[in-house]
């Protein structure tokens, strides 16, 4: 059962269209389609999410709203399922930011409000190595509230800072029908984890140092998230083993969440032209290494389980380069590509964390639609990605693959006052 658990708490962390790890590539319309190189080129209140300092440059008051659709291919094969679409296919975030200049216009305070929910696996149907079918999905939904301030530390220097509250709720289902006391040479006790959910906190700091009119650069560090989460009931189906479903009233999953960041920018200006640049480096190695399963108050008595185990996650280096032309006096063009490195060893793959995708390519417009308001839409593509791998620790994971497609539709208004 440790090695299963291990699996699905892989799987539960992210989210179906996972970019960098299990992070996305960026927030916000015109962040996503500048390939994420958003910590040195600041156009929207967004910025509280992503660098904080950059407020200083949005005036005296701004607000952006945005949304993104998306649709991915998420698809599982194995020696005995053909390959087959996950039916968890769509979904949609969206969130708000907004920024406002205080105290003779020498601070700037900011709050943004980011959603993402129901996002996640879901195969039905699966056959298994007895003969028998059943079903599996893991759903995912985050919430994140940001406030955040600004100031100019010199004329050519500001600094920011923002406090993420976040909001965390899990659930899964493991194969719950299934009870097998011999599959790959180990039981296996299908699972179901109900109500998982926990609020975390954690600090971006940020920099923006611009000598001139035409460059910035930027320096910005992340805290580590906590994504531990509790207050759940985790059942196992033991009746292979006689004892029928046994049902842990009280259950949590410790040590896991998103690493530390640091991400270095630089932003250009040439006549019609900015080009942007970033390098990120994430820790996953330390916030996704060992992962402990409690559960108590089981419903026959029994004694309550601890389980620990690694997740061995390798850290990742992330390079964003954003292009923004002007076209005219009113529209502009943006596009960006996102590189990044699987993070996940090949190993701990299973149906439900899927391939991390590694490579973005964004295409779209910002249109002025008056003085005070813009539109920014686009699209941003995730080229397919394919993984093999042979996980006899369950039933679905023998001589499989994993293989991954997606597309984004970016849209947001930002006003400026």
């Amino acid at each position: 059962m440790k090695r299963i658990l291990a699996l699905l708490l892989v799987a539960a962390a992210g989210s179906s269209f996972a970019s960098n790890g299990l992070l996305l590539t960026a927030t916000g319309a015109h962040s996503s389609l500048m390939g994420g190189a958003d910590t040195a080129h600041t156009e929207d209140a967004t910025t509280v999410n992503a660098n904080p300092a950059g407020m200083r440059t949005l005036g005296q008051q701004s607000t952006s709203v945005y949304s993104t659709a998306f649709y991915t291919e998420n698809r599982h094969g194995d020696q005995i399922n053909d390959e087959r679409l996950s039916s968890k296919r769509t979904g949609l975030l969206f969130g708000a930011a907004g920024t406002k200049r205080f105290h003779n216009e020498k601070l700037t305070a900011g709050l943004g409000l980011f959603v993402q929910g129901g996002f996640g696996y879901e195969y039905n149907d699966l056959r298994l190595d007895d003969g028998t079918r059943d079903d599996a999905s893991v759903l995912f939904t985050a919430i994140k509230l940001t406030p955040a301030i600004a100031f100019d530390l010199t004329p050519n220097l500001r600094a920011g800072a923002t406090l993420g509250i976040n909001y965390t709720a899990i659930e899964a289902d493991f194969l719950p029908n299934t009870s097998l006391l011999n599959s790959g040479g180990q039981p296996f006790f299908g699972m179901k984890f109900e109500d998982f959910d926990a609020i975390s906190t954690n600090l971006t700091l940020g920099l923006q140092w611009q000598p001139n009119e035409k460059q910035v650069a930027s320096l910005v560090y992340s805290s580590p998230t906590d994504m531990s989460v509790e207050n759940g009931s985790l059942s196992v189906n033991m009746q292979a083993a006689g004892l029928g479903t046994i049902v842990y009233r009280d259950a949590k999953i410790k040590d896991m969440g998103v690493p530390q960041k640091i991400e270095l920018g630089y932003s250009h200006q040439f006549e019609r032209l900015r080009v942007a640049l970033e390098l990120s480096w994430l820790e996953w190695s330390d916030s996704m290494s060992n992962t402990d399963v409690i559960a108590r108050k089981a419903s026959n008595g029994s004694a309550p389980i601890r389980i620990t185990f690694p997740l061995d996650f390798h850290d990742q280096w992330v390079m964003s380069i954003g292009l923004d032309y002007r076209l005219n006096e009113r529209t502009r063009l943006l596009s960006g590509v996102n590189l990044a490195q699987n993070p996940v060893p090949t190993r701990n793959l299973n149906p439900f964390n899927a391939v991390i995708f590694e490579e973005h390519l964004s295409l779209g417009f910002a249109y002025r639609l008056s003085p005070k308001a813009e539109l920014v839409a686009g699209v941003e593509y995730q080229p397919p990605i394919k993984e093999e791998y042979n996980n006899a620790a369950i039933p679905v994971g023998r001589f499989a693959s994993e293989s991954n497609e997606g597309v984004l539709l970016h849209t947001e208004i930002n006003w400026r006052w």
